[in-house]
């Protein structure tokens, strides 16, 4: 194998993904401390919290498919990788909406609707006002291009 042939980017993140995997992620309450935990130490927090957290022993699993890949398969290894982020970016999104979801309570879940609304909203009226502008301003410029009345050849053979 090349060095050239090697889908760098790929390999990168693999190895990115696995040296994540090692470093601490999150502290939880102990009692009057906290622990510290990783990705490979969440079988401690998976027996407290539930098996759902055991999932998270296939990151380094993923990684070294998507770093073997990268370098002996580099054209699957694009493929393996956009899998491999997708998977890992819902499995991570779901777990911290879980997360919050146990941690907050309703009002802060409406104020979240509302800051959604209020940009949407916005965003919306803003792009029609745009809209009306443009048409406003092209609209002046064909009335101001247009003929004044004046006869013009268009009807003489």
């Amino acid at each position: 194998m090349h060095w050239k042939q090697i889908n760098w980017p790929v390999l990168v993140a693999a190895l990115v993904l696995l040296v994540g995997f090692f470093v601490p992620w999150i502290r939880v309450p102990d009692g009057d401390s906290e622990q510290i935990v990783s990705g490979a130490s969440m079988g401690v927090v998976a027996a407290q919290f539930g098996g759902g957290y055991y999932v998270v022993y296939l990151l380094p699993l993923f990684a070294l498919g998507m770093g073997v890949a990268a370098v002996k398969k580099p054209s699957w290894a694009s493929v393996i990788a956009i899998v491999v982020g997708v998977a890992l970016l819902v499995w991570g999104l779901f777990e911290l909406a879980r997360f919050l979801f146990l941690q907050t309570r309703w009002g802060l879940w409406v104020t979240a609707v509302g800051a959604m609304l209020a940009a949407f909203g916005g965003a919306l009226t803003w792009r029609r006002a745009h809209v009306l502008v443009v048409q406003a301003k092209a609209a002046a410029k064909a009335a101001k291009e247009a003929p004044t009345g004046e006869p013009t050849d268009a009807g003489t053979p």
